[in-house]
């Protein structure tokens, strides 16, 4: 069961709110069941009427919404703050699987290429490099400026994501 003394009402909930609907469902756990039923349907009939009136009124809108296109990662992080710990996991798994993807398209278009090997050595190289020009063990030369910029990509993968890159390029030299 979710600790729900920790997660906050939404501005929905908030609107949908209703004390004589609060104390319907209090009430339900102690007539027997068939009233029980009754007494929820009317509960939730008032709160979804509350809720029509609310979206009738303008409804929900995060700050700022409107017109301008929204990250997917700003509505998960949104949503978080509605979970459990379990939902929080898996969102934050799917945050780090974007912020993944980002990188890598970052680095596509850094290098020109889609290959993991070139990215796994550069960056192998960036963490070891100190300034001016290195070599890769691919014999590839990574100019200061392109070190930096791989030190700050990595700086940004969690030392997970590093290693499933190490462990990708790995497969594709095998």
């Amino acid at each position: 069961m979710i600790d729900t003394e920790k997660i906050p009402l939404t501005e929905a909930d908030t609107a949908a709110y209703d004390s004589t609907a609060q104390i319907l469902k209090a009430a339900m756990a102690y007539v027997n069941p068939s009233i029980g039923r009754m007494m929820a349907v009317m509960a939730k009939s008032i709160e979804l009427r509350h809720m029509m009136q609310y979206l009738d009124q303008g409804g929900v809108s995060a700050c700022g919404v409107n017109n301008r296109a929204i990250p997917p990662e700003e509505v998960i992080r949104d949503l978080r703050k509605y979970c459990g710990a379990k939902e929080k996991e898996q969102l934050d798994r799917c945050l780090n699987m974007m912020n993944m993807a980002k990188m890598y398209e970052m680095y596509r278009n850094f290098s020109g290429s889609g290959d993991l090997s070139a990215m796994a050595s550069m960056m192998a190289s960036a963490s070891g490099a100190d300034s001016g020009e290195s070599t890769n063990r691919d014999g590839n030369t990574c100019s200061a400026s392109d070190t930096d910029y791989l030190r700050k990509m990595q700086s940004m993968l969690t030392p997970e994501q590093i290693q499933l890159i190490r462990n990708m390029n790995g497969q594709q030299n095998t």
